[in-house]
């Protein structure tokens, strides 16, 4: 379930609330991603990042 946070100084609260709620997948999108045509995928689980194209993210994070 989405749950988009816009204050981008908040990003530790943000993992954290993840972690509480025990979201394997975080993905953070901001100016350089867009910018990019990707977004950032954080594995919770392992620390995990990596970048991914926005037209296979859904992929992405369905075959992980």
């Amino acid at each position: 379930m989405p749950f988009p946070f816009s204050e981008a100084g908040r990003m530790k609260k943000q993992m954290e609330y993840a972690n509480r709620r025990g979201i394997p997948y975080v993905v953070i999108v901001g100016s350089q991603e867009l910018e990019a045509g990707a977004a950032t995928v954080k594995d919770m689980r392992t620390g995990e990042q990596r970048q991914v194209l926005l037209d296979k993210l859904a992929t992405e994070i369905c075959n992980s």
